[in-house]
Formats: C-alpha cells, structure tokens, sequence
C-alpha cells in the first residue's frame, strides 16, 4: 500500500513539474521567435520550480538552464528526472502488480530524460513525450492494473498530489491582480482549457 501510495505521488508529481518545464520552456521559445510572455508568469513559474528543487536559485538569471536543470539534473530531488527514477525505483517492488506495458513505460520515461538536451525545442519536446507517456501509464493503471488489497492507494497518492499541485499553481497564478496571462498559464498547467472554452 506504501508503495503503490508513493508510486502514484512520484508519478503525478512529476507530472506537475513537466508542466511547469513546458510552460516555461514554451515561453522562452516565443520570447525568442519574437512572441510576448508576461515577465512575472516566467517569474512564478520559476519560483515555483526552486521551491519544488527542481532547479536551484543560482540558474533563475538563466531560463534556458532552468528548464534543463529541472527536467534532468541528477542532482535536484524534485527534478523530473529524479522523480521518475523515484517512480522507478518505487515500482520495483511492485513488479507483480504492474503489468510489463506499465513497466516498460516507467523504464522508457527515466531513459527519455536522461538524454542530454542542447535547447528549448528538445526541452519542450522531452517534456510532451514525457507526459504522454504518464498520461499513457495513468490509463494502463486504470484498465490494467491488479486491483487487489492496496490499489486504491495508488489511486489515492495520484489524487493527494494533484490536489496539493492544483492548491499552489491557484495560490501562484490566480492571485487578486492577476491578468489573463497568468489565468491562462493556470488553465494549461492543470490541463483545463478544452474545459474552460467549452464552458
């Protein structure tokens, strides 16, 4: 049950954090290619980032680092590459309850993001694979997971930690002054715009 718990949590955590690379890392592209993103989004989003260890305070002079950093540093506990080596290593002792397709996805993401990256585009690029790839492993979960005693666990870490994201993206990007940038960054980052629009 510990694991399963944890496993969700690792996962849906770093799944957050790969948001947060491709927002940002989105942004720095469009800066680049002459598009205008609102100077203290890329701030919070930052900030967010230090405050996750995924990146350290040192590098938030240069966005280009800061989304490599967090998406693959070693060394950063909350980086997506440490995340998902944690997932990895959670998932371990559950071999028998994963199904090979779930493991083998585990495997592929951690081996993903251990390839070196030279810019924004590969970042950018390294964090939408990844991300398919959790939203492809959250769907194997759901259909193909053994569901005896303790699956609910995963399930519930999975929820705990969506819930804890979504409360500081709020906290972050839906303050009393915020602009329709800042809104619309939120929207992406909980993956709510199909919703919002339709709405």
């Amino acid at each position: 049950a510990d694991n399963l718990f944890w496993l969700g949590r690792y996962l849906e955590r770093a799944e957050a954090t790969l948001r947060l690379i491709r927002a940002l890392g989105t942004s720095n592209r469009d800066t680049d290619k002459g598009g205008s993103t609102a100077l203290h989004s890329v701030e919070r989003i930052q900030r967010l980032l230090v405050t996750w260890g995924a990146t350290s305070q040192a590098t938030r002079t240069n966005p280009a680092r800061v989304v490599a950093e967090a998406l693959q540093s070693p060394d950063k506990f909350g980086s997506a590459l440490s995340l998902a080596r944690s997932a990895q290593r959670t998932a371990s002792s559950l071999r028998e309850r994963l199904s090979p397709d779930a493991w083998q996805i585990i495997t592929e993401m951690v081996e993903r993001l251990a390839l070196q990256v030279d810019d924004d585009d590969s970042v950018v690029s390294a964090a939408e694979l990844t991300l398919q790839e959790l939203a492809s492993l959250a769907g194997l979960a759901q259909e193909n997971m053994n569901r005896a005693a303790g699956w609910r666990f995963h399930d519930m870490g999975r929820r705990v930690e969506r819930a804890i994201n979504t409360a500081r993206f709020t906290r972050q990007f839906a303050y009393d002054e915020a602009g329709d940038e800042d809104l619309d960054v939120l929207l992406t980052l909980v993956d709510c715009q199909i919703t919002y629009r339709s709405r």
